[in-house]
């Protein structure tokens, strides 16, 4: 006897064809959902990857732009010898005048970490040249900051600058063709 006077029925009685009934009818909706919710995580997974990749790539082409930029407008000034030219007018307060070789979006790039979106073989070639760059900007600052030097002195530093900057120039346009080679490779 039951605890509300009706008689107890064993599982065998009537428990065991319900309790299939439920699992059968309940099964293939349970299975369905959570095979929708798989696929539906992996589709949004895969969607997500993609959007990533299309926005490396737009970085990508971005960074090699701005570089490639910034590698024409040094070429001019190296090619020019405009980095540093001397002054002889008595007027002007400075014996020299220095046009800096622009290193923003190289410092950009490396800051950032898009610069590792490049090859190593042009991530090599750029930190060379680039490191030339400083090299000149150094010597350019050295007479810069240095009070009485003589136009003898200025014009030593001005031919060690030009010395480096020739073959950079040089350099510049061998780099530039495979930094502009990777840019249609991604396009």
């Amino acid at each position: 006897m039951s605890l509300f006077g009706g008689t107890m029925l064993s599982v065998g009685e009537v428990g065991l064809p319900f309790l299939s009934q439920l699992l059968f009818d309940f099964f293939p909706e349970l299975l369905g959902a959570g095979l929708g919710a798989y696929l539906g995580y992996r589709y949004g997974i895969r969607q997500e990857r993609q959007m990533r990749k299309e926005e490396e790539k737009e970085l990508k082409k971005e960074t090699i732009k701005s570089l490639l930029e910034e590698l024409d407008l040094n070429c001019m000034v190296l090619n020019d010898k405009m980095v540093m030219t001397l002054n002889i007018s008595p007027t002007k307060k400075n014996p020299c005048d220095i046009v800096p070789l622009i290193t923003s979006s190289y410092d950009s790039a490396v800051t950032s970490g898009r610069f590792s979106l490049l090859s190593p073989t042009n991530q090599t070639s750029l930190s060379v040249y680039y490191e030339e760059c400083k090299r000149i900007m150094n010597k350019a600052s050295i007479v810069e900051t240095t009070y009485r030097i003589s136009n003898e002195e200025i014009q030593s530093y001005i031919d060690q600058i030009n010395e480096i900057g020739e073959p950079l120039c040089d350099y510049i346009i061998e780099i530039r063709e495979y930094i502009k080679s990777e840019l249609d490779d991604i396009k």
